[in-house]
């Protein structure tokens, strides 16, 4: 972690020494943005145990996509709402005799409007904070070897911000990156077998599943 915020950080500081001119970069009254987040996981994990020697290996895979379109009001400030998308399979399985394979898979669909403001550091960067709400309907599903599958509802919650920066290629196009989130998120699912889980939490994460990365178009 500490490796990923000082790499961030010399990234930041080698932008700003780039900005050779002394004009701001400007979003005008009236600009269009057009732009979203994408993310592609992949994690394996092998598990020994040492008292009962058996290997299990657990693999995820995870994909989100989240497209957003926004107004600027005023310079430097966009309003607008996007879509929260997220689809995830893991499997854990062994080669060991008696071992029961497992299949988890979620698929999650919601909305987020936001309001953001930029402030520039350059005539080609700029440093935002958004501050935005967001609602997802959760699907899970789960499907052991010598089971029959079971389906699960939720939806989740999340009211904060998010600060980030915007590096313009040009005019129109910028690369975007968030890295961090605080706020407050609620969570909530229910199971065929009559099962209720709700958990509220308020966080300040800057860990590695809190940076995203985007592409945005401005016109």
């Amino acid at each position: 972690m500490k490796k990923l915020l000082f790499f961030a950080s010399a990234f930041m500081v080698t932008l700003v020494s780039a900005q050779t001119s002394k004009s701001k970069f400007t979003i005008e009254k009236g600009t269009w943005r057009l732009g979203g987040d994408v993310s592609f996981g992949i994690l394996d994990i092998t598990r020994n145990n040492a008292n009962n020697p058996t290997n299990i290996d657990d693999k995820t895979r995870s994909f989100n996509f989240s497209p957003m379109l926004g107004y600027s009001l005023k310079d430097n400030l966009i309003v607008g709402v996007g879509l929260v998308t997220n689809y995830s399979i893991s499997e854990s399985s062994s080669r060991e005799v008696g071992f029961e394979s497992i299949e988890n898979t979620s698929a999650s669909l919601g909305f987020r409007p936001f309001i953001r403001g930029y402030r520039a550091l350059g005539n080609r960067l700029a440093f935002y904070w958004q501050a935005e709400a967001s609602y997802s309907r959760v699907w899970y599903e789960y499907q052991s070897e010598n089971s029959s599958k079971t389906k699960n509802n939720g939806k989740s919650a999340f009211v904060g911000a998010r600060p980030g920066v915007s590096f313009f290629a040009s005019k129109k196009i910028a690369f975007e990156a968030s890295f961090g989130a605080i706020g407050y998120s609620y969570y909530e699912a229910k199971g065929e077998n009559s099962w209720d889980i709700k958990n509220n939490r308020f966080e300040f994460s800057l860990d590695a599943s809190e940076l995203l990365f985007g592409l945005a178009y401005y016109f």
